[in-house]
C-alpha cells in the first residue's frame, strides 16, 4: 500500500468587470510528490480545479457576529461535501495502476492546505488577528 500526499489549495479571488464587483473561491488540489517549482507554474496544470465554494453576503442576517459564526459553518459544510470521497478512499484506499504497471493499493490523504492568512485562520477556526500556528494569545505577542 502507498499513501497519495495531497495538497489543497484555495484563494478568494476579487473578479472586477465593468457592471459589478464580485468574488470567486476556488479550490484547486494536487498531489505532494511534484516539485513546487513545477506545480506553482500554472501552464504546467499540476493543480486540478476541485470546485468553486460560495461567496454568500448574508445580509438578512443583521448581527455581525451571527454572520461571521454562519459563513464559516457554510465555508466547512462546503468543505466537506468537497472532500467527502477523498476521506474515504483515504480510509479505504483504491486499486490504481501504478508507473511499473502493477496494481497497487493507494490511499489518498491530505498533507497540507496552502492558503493566505484569513483562510488559514477559517479553516482551523480561529480569529483573524490571531496566529492559527501557535497558542500565543495575540494580547502576549511582542
Amino acid at each position: 500500500a502507498t499513501v497519495i500526499g495531497i495538497i489543497l489549495s484555495s484563494d478568494k479571488t476579487q473578479l472586477v468587470n465593468f457592471w459589478s464587483n464580485s468574488t470567486t473561491w476556488p479550490v484547486y488540489m494536487s498531489i505532494a510528490n511534484i516539485h513546487k517549482d513545477y506545480w506553482q507554474k500554472i501552464s504546467n496544470c499540476a493543480m486540478v480545479l476541485l470546485g468553486y465554494l460560495p461567496t454568500a453576503k448574508l445580509r438578512e442576517i443583521e448581527h455581525t457576529t451571527d454572520c461571521t459564526i454562519q459563513l464559516h459553518d457554510l465555508f466547512h459544510h462546503c468543505m466537506a461535501q468537497l472532500l467527502q470521497e477523498l476521506h474515504t478512499l483515504g480510509a479505504e484506499g483504491i486499486m490504481m495502476v501504478c508507473p511499473n504497471k502493477q496494481l497497487c493499493h493507494l490511499y489518498p490523504i491530505m498533507v497540507s492546505y496552502v492558503a493566505d492568512h484569513p483562510e488559514q485562520c477559517l479553516v482551523i477556526g480561529c480569529r483573524q488577528n490571531w496566529c492559527p500556528q501557535c497558542l500565543v494569545n495575540w494580547k502576549e505577542r511582542d
